[in-house]
């Protein structure tokens, strides 16, 4: 059954390897060069609330007023990076690292999806 889930086409699998190639490309510039250049506030927004549930175990920007308006399975993701005790640079790149594998788990169901309604042609450009 796992091995039907995962048939995809030779070309599919290329394109999500390369996809995931450069996502780790880009991870591998470090969270501080990421952080001038490319992350936006919300990262920072869902990064406090998910350090607020690794040390108080609610959602909080400033620890004292509840927040809501984030994605709070990112933030459930996102936060034992800081239970651990990862510096903030390193729990951007465990977010994005988190977010890679979403992707790419969403990618192959988007080409299966594709695959079965359109047929194996649609795997790759799905």
């Amino acid at each position: 059954m796992a091995s039907r889930a995962l048939s995809l086409d030779k070309r599919t699998w290329w394109i999500l390897a390369a996809g995931a190639v450069l996502r780790v490309f880009v991870l591998g510039h470090g969270g501080e060069r990421l952080d001038q250049h490319f992350v936006v506030d919300d990262a920072y927004y869902t990064l406090s609330i998910a350090r607020s549930l690794a040390t108080s175990g609610v959602p909080s920007v400033d620890g004292v007023e509840l927040t809501t308006g984030f994605q709070p399975l990112l933030a459930l993701l996102e936060a034992p990076s800081f239970v651990i005790g990862l510096s903030a640079s390193a729990s951007l790149l465990w977010g994005l690292g988190v977010l890679l594998l979403a992707d790419l788990l969403a990618a192959i169901f988007l080409a299966r999806l594709a695959g079965r309604f359109a047929g194996k042609w649609a795997e790759g450009t799905a």
